[in-house]
């Protein structure tokens, strides 16, 4: 076994770790024994191996025992973001607090908050972990209260970042009707408050609820659109990757640094290198890597975060079969053949986490998919123009708008129609669509590619 294997297989083995959280002291105890004993080399390493899935459990468990001190019966805060309409997080001397109040609340990131009742250590409820749910993005108490005043205010960067993401966005729902105006908005911002129930589960029985969630598939054709035009306008490859950052790092940005606008960033900017500099080996240990970094900052990620799961399965199903279903799509232009490619790759891979959240799957999502992403990132190129011209001339911004209502239109027309079949979706166990994905996995692999880390 290499270097870069073993390296490779201590990250796994931490995540499993993390995974395998309640019995960590079991895995210590076996890997001890295995390490001491006098055996081979690898035998020694596997060891170490169950070492590290011990340290895995014991770091989640770190992240889980947490001491909660905020006791107050009165506190005040700063706003920091509003996760949806009522809901405020708050900034408390570091700690973040959940502030759920009246819906019709208009409090803006910056303001000082003054709330009359105690904050409160969230608790589970119908078998749902809420307080992990939150914990992975910091936050750890909750308040329910109507007992809230202003009391002043502060000057935040990131309130700077909500101001334009605001103003974007009423940009955006001005000239666009429902439901194509929150659609655009989500694609966009990575804002999906104003898509009601309804469009919820329309998206998700036509199979495309990928449109309108940040994840590293959407982080990672954008990488790749932007690369395709540095190259087609002579810059250099250096360059180009310099370019290519930039416009990942200008996504995160108009999403106001979401947590997981933030992740998907990382993990899509690691496969726009991958396919940048087109070394699939390298690629899956840099990945491997980089997860364990993250969850070595926040274990929590792997088990309460669906966007890290997705973002990381998609950015794995990329780099290991983009290039099957390249092949399969050969007959599209390029870069439409890259952008589907991507897609499928990606839904493979994060079939059976869908599965197993929401216990359903399209039937329809290979045509929904191949109807709609082609125009998916026009849309998103365009919606960006529209967006700056729009903050500097609303009446040159009307010419982009057209353009943007007719693709979006088209899109809002093909999810409906798609999604009104009784056959359109279908229940399904979890375990078949593991064994599903497993077939089409051992179905493509080729014995050349099996060492693919």
């Amino acid at each position: 076994m290499t270097k870069s294997q073993k390296l490779v297989s201590l990250c796994i083995a931490f995540a499993i770790g993390i995974f395998l959280y309640p019995f960590g002291n079991w895995f210590l105890i076996l890997g001890l024994a295995i390490f001491l004993s006098f055996l081979s080399s690898e035998k020694r390493f596997f060891g170490i191996l169950l070492i590290v899935v011990w340290f895995g459990s014991f770091w989640y468990n770190i992240f889980v025992d947490y001491d909660y001190n905020l006791s107050e019966d009165s506190f005040s805060g700063v706003v920091i973001a509003s996760p949806k309409p009522g809901n405020f997080v708050l900034d408390v001397n570091k700690e973040k607090v959940l502030l759920s109040t009246d819906v019709r609340a208009n409090y803006k990131c910056g303001d000082v908050l003054l709330v009359s009742d105690p904050p409160k250590k969230p608790e589970p409820f119908d078998g749902f972990d809420y307080p992990n749910y939150l914990a992975k993005d910091g936050i750890r108490y909750t308040v329910f209260s109507n007992n809230v005043m202003v009391v002043g205010s502060e000057e935040l960067l990131r309130c700077y970042l909500y101001s334009f993401k605001d103003k974007a966005q009423n940009y955006i729902f001005r000239g666009l009707p429902e439901p194509n105006s929150s659609i655009v908005s989500a694609m966009l911002l990575g804002d999906k408050k104003g898509i009601d129930d309804h469009w919820r589960n329309v998206l998700a029985i036509a199979g495309v609820s990928h449109i309108v969630a940040v994840s590293g598939l959407h982080v990672t054709v954008i990488s790749v659109i932007f690369s395709m035009i540095a190259n087609s306008i002579g810059i250099s490859r250096r360059k180009a990757l310099i370019f290519v950052i930039l416009a990942v790092l200008f996504f995160v940005l108009m999403t106001g640094l979401q947590s997981s606008a933030i992740r998907a960033g990382i993990m899509g900017t690691v496969a726009s290198l991958a396919i940048f500099f087109g070394r699939m080996n390298s690629s899956i240990r840099v990945v491997c890597i980089t997860a364990a970094i993250m969850l070595l900052f926040n274990p929590l990620l792997l088990i309460h975060d669906i966007g890290f799961q997705l973002s990381f399965l998609a950015v794995l199903g990329i780099i290991l079969y983009s290039s099957f279903f390249e092949r399969l799509f050969y007959f599209a232009p390029k870069i439409l053949k890259e952008i589907l490619a991507m897609s499928f790759a990606s839904y493979i891979f994060t079939f059976p986490v869908l599965m197993y959240h929401f216990g359903s799957v399209s039937l329809v999502f290979p045509i929904t998919n191949m109807l709609i992403v082609p125009l998916l990132y026009p849309i998103m190129i365009v919606g960006i123009a529209f967006v700056f011209v729009s903050f500097i001339s609303e009446f040159l911004a009307f010419f982009l708008l057209i353009p943007l209502w007719l693709m979006t239109q088209y899109l809002v027309l093909v999810i409906s129609y798609f999604s009104q079949f009784d056959w359109s979706y279908i229940s399904f166990n979890f375990i078949w669509a593991l064994v599903l994905v497993a077939v089409f996995l051992f179905w493509v692999w080729k014995p050349k590619e099996s060492n693919w880390y």
